[in-house]
């Protein structure tokens, strides 16, 4: 089972690198094979996030891909809020915390299926004041739903940025700089609360950074929409799997 889990951590690092989807894979492979409960499964995953993350937005920065405009209100609001998103689960169920993971993954699955537009509401070319607000204040958000749900961010921030009018490029670079800080930021609550198992964090660092250079080198030699179709579904199934037993529970309970 535990092999099952560092494929699964490489394939993450390999779908991450390719269409900058994936790392929300790795919770459900944590609680079916590793038999950790949601807290334990989201911290460890958050954790894991950071290296590779990191990995990736220096490769942005190569590209000229990562704005730092841009990309630091967001980041500064998820490292100031990614940490209360940590504690906040202390005080909801196990249940709800896989619930709200698995409707992230069906919405990264159907986002993944759209090729990507801006939008009509454009806050890009509003004045700086006003951008770097909004922009805070959508890092903020983004870290309490991630430290919340151990997703990294960009599912959320990227629908959100584009809509509102920011190039797709500059969105994607952006958020994977915001895993960053955001993920030590919830790292911190997840380490004082006992939310992460540091036995596995080592192996799942290295095989997912092992995969996301691999896929960004890849990148260029597959179809982008091919892709996009099977790690939507992917994702899909995965959300659907993953909410199924919480969502039998609660109707269960009620009837």
């Amino acid at each position: 089972m535990i092999l099952f889990i560092y494929i699964v951590a490489l394939l993450v690092g390999l779908l991450s690198g390719l269409t900058g989807v994936g790392g929300v894979l790795l919770i459900p492979a944590l609680t079916e094979f590793a038999a950790m409960d949601a807290y334990m499964a989201t911290g460890t995953a958050l954790s894991s996030f950071i290296l590779p993350s990191l990995l990736a937005s220096w490769l942005f920065l190569r590209r000229g891909a990562l704005d730092w405009e841009t990309a630091l209100p967001l980041a500064l609001g998820g490292f100031l809020f990614g940490y209360l998103g940590a504690w906040l689960k202390a005080f909801v169920s196990g249940n709800f915390i896989i619930v709200l993971l698995a409707a992230l993954v069906v919405l990264a699955g159907c986002n993944a299926l759209k090729t990507p537009k801006p939008g009509k509401l454009n806050i890009a070319t509003a004045p700086r004041a006003i951008r770097r607000l909004f922009l805070f204040c959508l890092g903020a958000f983004v870290g309490i739903i991630g430290g919340l749900a151990g997703c990294g961010g960009a599912i959320l921030s990227v629908p959100v940025m584009l809509f509102c009018g920011f190039s797709p490029l500059p969105s994607i670079g952006a958020s994977v700089f915001f895993a960053v800080p955001s993920g030590i930021s919830s790292s911190i609550g997840n380490m004082q609360l006992g939310y992460i198992a540091y036995s596995m964090l080592p192996a799942l660092i290295l095989l997912q950074i092992g995969g996301m250079y691999t896929g960004i080198r890849l990148a260029s030699r597959v179809p982008a929409d091919l892709l996009r179709k099977v790690v939507a579904l992917v994702c899909m199934g995965t959300g659907l799997f993953l909410a199924a037993n919480p969502l039998v529970l609660l109707f269960t309970a009620q009837a």
